[in-house]
């Protein structure tokens, strides 16, 4: 069998897949669609909020760096685009450059102790950036390739966030609906019990009253006394066992100093 005949046999096989599969036709808008730019721009916020959704960040402080986020890259997408007149190069483009972006204050963490001064890695990122440029510039069917790619890896990875978010909150609900004995704890003769409420006020890097009285003459008296008044107890010689807060808390919370490995 010469290549001609082989070529016309494996456009004939396919032509029979497509008409025995039929591909609805919004699947295969988004085999042609580059839509992972705007996923991409997306997700740094969104995987910030499902890492912190537990700390009572609300909704809508989400919105305004997501919408930023996704504006900016819009605009990187435009411009591109004008340039190119090819959406997948410059889709390509501009999730590189996202991902340069975000990834700048990672890389500062890792190398920021050892160098001078930001510009140090500015310019070298800046150098990056422009060479992603131009290498994708220069490939517009291997861009083309990609974008199914990275449409899914893309959308894997914001819904895999937004699943997070969302059994977070539906905890929250299930909490709340459900009745207030089975929240309680329960007392050896099988009655839910009610316990007092305790609150546990750490006023970070807040000087004890002899360090203030000592150190910048000032009398700290009239606050402390204001708590007592208001039932609070507080430790006027208390000193934390290690130097910085999160071990100091974990230590005195679980009543027990903590070992090396935790440290």
């Amino acid at each position: 069998m010469d290549l001609d005949s082989y070529a016309r046999g494996g456009r004939t096989d396919r032509a029979m897949i497509h008409a025995t599969m039929p591909v609805p036709r919004w699947l295969r808008a988004t085999f042609r669609v580059p839509i992972y730019p705007l996923l991409a721009a997306a997700y740094p916020v969104v995987f910030l909020y499902a890492q912190n959704v537990h700390e009572a960040v609300e909704a809508q402080e989400v919105l305004v760096p997501l919408v930023l986020s996704l504006g900016a890259a819009s605009a990187v997408l435009a411009i591109f685009w004008a340039m190119t007149r090819d959406w997948a190069r410059s889709a390509l483009i501009t999730t590189a450059l996202l991902i340069l972006f975000y990834t700048y204050g990672m890389a500062w963490e890792w190398v920021g102790g050892m160098l001078p001064a930001h510009i140090v890695l500015v310019v070298p990122w800046t150098l990056l950036g422009i060479v992603a440029v131009a290498v994708i510039w220069r490939l517009p069917r291997a861009a083309r390739r990609m974008i199914l790619v990275l449409n899914v890896a893309a959308s894997l990875l914001l819904v895999v966030n937004v699943l997070v978010i969302g059994a977070f909150f539906l905890n929250l609900r299930l909490v709340a609906a459900a009745p207030a004995s089975e929240l309680l704890p329960v007392s050896s003769s099988g009655e839910a019990t009610r316990r007092p409420d305790i609150y546990w006020v750490i006023l970070e890097e807040y000087g004890s009253q002899s360090v203030l009285q000592d150190n910048f003459d000032y009398d700290n008296a009239p606050f402390l006394d204001a708590l007592r008044k208001r039932g609070f107890y507080v430790a006027d010689r208390a000193t934390a066992n290690y130097l910085k807060t999160a071990p100091s808390v974990a230590a005195t919370r679980e009543m027990d100093y903590l070992d090396a490995a935790a440290l």
